[in-house]
């Protein structure tokens, strides 16, 4: 009799699933699981090996999100997340397209959005809206706050503990309930004010033209 198996039942992976009910088409899991174990490999494992622990931590701490709400842990959202802690920056939704495609070229667009979607509702990650900015994907879910650019439109997480404990307005009267927030500080960034330093000419002909439009 073979003895029982010690720790969880090995997971079958959906395209198993799939072929063993008669279904040919495959969902792309095995080559979505391919790209990231070559992403790992790619890796030089002794500088980032910390990188790696954080990553292998937020894995596991998405398919406790996924467990909650009753979803699949599925490769895509993995993979997609992979990506986006790998960037290190709060990239667009067509950035971070563009990468994941790199790493996996069948991927499609359309996908990419629908994964980011799904893990800024699971609260695996954020979603920093600027009016007049394509909205920027975070990796960070802890209280912060953020630096955005107004000339290259780059978004920085900015920790401030003095900012966590404002005093909320009352929206009461307005039937509205405050559950979070964040700041966003407007102005320009290091590499910004270096160029506008280096060509001071620079700054007048773009307030003289958009005076002019």
């Amino acid at each position: 009799m073979t003895p029982p198996r010690n720790g969880p039942a090995p997971t079958t992976r959906c395209c198993d699933r799939r072929f063993a009910a008669g279904l040919t088409r495959c969902c792309g899991c095995h080559k979505v699981a391919t790209a990231m174990k070559r992403a790992r490999s790619a890796r030089p494992t002794k500088s980032n090996r910390h990188r790696a622990q954080e990553i292998a931590q937020r894995i596991r701490e998405l398919a406790g999100l996924c467990q909650a709400r009753g979803v699949p842990l599925t490769v895509q959202r993995r993979f997609i997340l992979h990506t986006l802690l790998d960037m290190g920056d709060h990239p667009t939704a067509d950035e971070v397209f563009a990468e994941a495609k790199r790493r996996l070229p069948g991927i499609s667009r359309t996908t990419v959005y629908r994964v980011l979607d799904a893990l800024v509702k699971l609260g695996a990650i954020g979603k920093a809206c600027t009016p007049g900015s394509a909205a920027r994907y975070d990796a960070g879910t802890h209280r912060h706050h953020h630096l955005v650019c107004t000339r290259c439109d780059r978004v920085m997480d900015f920790d401030a503990p003095s900012l966590d404990l404002p005093v909320l307005p009352s929206v009461s009267r307005l039937g509205f309930q405050i559950n979070d927030y964040s700041i966003h500080f407007k102005g320009v960034c290091e590499a910004c004010s270096r160029r506008l330093a280096s060509r001071p000419g620079l700054a007048t002909r773009r307030r003289g033209s958009a005076g002019r439009g």
